[in-house]
């Protein structure tokens, strides 16, 4: 019985461990290669945000992305 439980606990760590990592790989993967498009439709003019919106103040726009 007691094997079941952390056999269990063990399971559902190791399935939050593999979300998060899956998250920020994708979310990552997206985000820079959004900013890199964006920087090529526009022929440079909107330079990539590689601070990842770290230094604006929270606005609508920062907090949904």
């Amino acid at each position: 019985m007691l094997d079941d439980i952390i056999e269990g606990s063990i399971k559902a760590v190791f399935q939050v461990i593999l979300r998060v990592l899956f998250h920020l790989f994708i979310e990552g993967l997206l985000f820079y290669t959004g900013e890199i498009i964006l920087f090529f439709i526009t022929f440079g003019y909107k330079r990539p945000r590689w601070d990842y919106y770290a230094e604006e103040k929270p606005s609508r726009f920062v907090i949904f992305t």
